[in-house]
């Protein structure tokens, strides 16, 4: 037997938070099957180990004492999370979806076409048009 099965050891962490497998899951940002998943398994990314002591606040290193080098350099490399219901980024997503949409039309018309001298003049004029970066 395994002195330290890490599944059994996020299951066990998780159930002394009192936090559901759920909630766990949606703040790790998998889902519960993955989670579940993870509760089997004998050995554990050490990245993972330490976002879910974050979500926890729980420090997996006091038993598994090779995380602590690693969870110390960890919150460097930790990228902000991008709130989806921000409506500045939804704004943003939602235009640059649309401008991907236009030039695959675009690329996808021009693909149709055999006089280069007028493709050049077309994607010129697609490019000032929508395709220059605008932050506004």
């Amino acid at each position: 037997m395994i002195k330290d099965h890490m599944g059994r050891m996020v299951k066990e962490a998780i159930k002394k938070n009192g936090k559901t497998v759920t909630q766990v899951a949606n703040e790790l940002g998998v889902s519960r099957n993955t989670l579940y998943n993870k509760f089997k398994l004998p050995y554990l990314r050490s990245d993972f180990m330490i976002r879910l002591g974050h979500v926890l606040g729980y420090d997996f290193s006091k038993k598994l004492s090779y995380l602590k080098e690693f969870s110390e350099n960890f919150d460097s490399f930790i990228i902000e999370e991008v709130n989806i219901n921000d409506t500045n980024f939804s704004k943003k997503y939602f235009l640059l979806l649309e401008k991907y949409n236009q030039l695959l039309m675009f690329l996808l018309r021009i693909s149709n076409t055999k006089n280069t001298e007028s493709v050049k003049e077309e994607v010129n004029t697609f490019v000032k048009k929508n395709l220059i970066y605008n932050s506004n």
